[in-house]
């Protein structure tokens, strides 16, 4: 009877350990949800960090960069409006100095077209290696 009673023992334990552990499909599914949750928490406070700053950004509309260009490395001309007021800034990695400050809109002649470059430099190339440019 020891032996038999040792069997129905161990059989006992083992569906007992069998219903006290989750099945292993059961724990992945419960993982993948847990996950998802936490990566839609996630984007939904990035959308809503972007929206906050839109809207902060939309309020301080009184500063606009009209143009920009850069002179070397860490250096550039820009121009600006603030307050109404255009300014002609030159910045460098150690400063901000005014160049000018305009009370209206300066006005800016036409530009020429540039040629495109894929062109010019296919005749430079051919003007080098000594062919006749078509």
């Amino acid at each position: 009877m020891s032996a038999s009673a040792s069997a129905a023992a161990a059989t006992t334990a083992a569906h007992s350990t069998a219903a006290a552990t989750p099945s292993l499909a059961g724990g992945a599914v419960e993982m993948i949800v847990s996950l998802m949750l936490v990566l839609g928490v996630l984007f939904a406070l990035a959308w809503l960090l972007k929206r906050v700053q839109m809207a902060r950004g939309s309020r301080a509309g009184a500063l606009r960069i009209h143009a920009g260009l850069t002179l070397g490395g860490r250096e550039k001309v820009v121009w600006i409006e603030a307050g109404g007021r255009h300014f002609l800034l030159g910045v460098t990695a150690q400063a901000v100095n005014l160049l000018h400050a305009y009370d209206d809109a300066p006005e800016l002649p036409e530009a020429e077209p540039l040629p495109p470059l894929a062109s010019a430099f296919a005749e430079k190339l051919k003007e080098a290696l000594g062919r006749k440019p078509s």
